[in-house]
């Protein structure tokens, strides 16, 4: 395959995948009401009040590790991974009608699910250590390129 009929099919690819993303975000969020930021509300909702009963129930984990820092850290990677397989279950039945195209394939469709549970849960997580290290809760990291190299 030579460079030019790559370039335009890799074109032709993220345009798939930025269409599946888009018809997904307004099937399941709709255009109405708070719609596409529940895409990390509800892991931050979900992460903060885990965090919560953690923190105010005094539980421990056995290091030497904050418990917000722990509950923040594991709670989005438990969620992150308990939704990714949830939502890629019933992916192709709702989405047959885009395999008459022929650009459009089932792997497709996944990606473009995982992606967005991917851009969701990253977001939440970011938003949540930006506020318990403003508030306090947390210590910022102190090499930002060691997290961003080891991940």
């Amino acid at each position: 395959m030579s460079a030019t009929n790559f370039s335009a099919s890799w074109i032709i690819q993220k345009r798939i995948v930025h269409a599946l993303l888009m018809r997904e975000v307004l099937t399941r969020f709709g255009r109405h009401n708070i719609g596409f930021l529940w895409l990390f509300v509800e892991p931050m909702i979900f992460t903060l009040g885990v965090t919560a009963l953690w923190a105010l129930s005094g539980a421990s984990h056995g290091s030497s590790l904050p418990i917000v820092a722990f509950a923040l850290t594991g709670y989005s990677s438990v969620l992150l991974w308990r939704s990714m397989p949830a939502r890629c279950i019933g992916a192709v039945t709702p989405n047959l009608a885009l395999m008459y195209h022929r650009n459009v394939k089932i792997q497709d469709i996944y990606f473009a699910r995982l992606l967005l549970e991917i851009i969701g849960v990253t977001i939440s997580f970011i938003v949540l250590s930006i506020i318990f290290i403003y508030i306090g809760w947390i210590t910022p990291p102190e090499d930002y390129l060691k997290i961003f190299f080891t991940c």
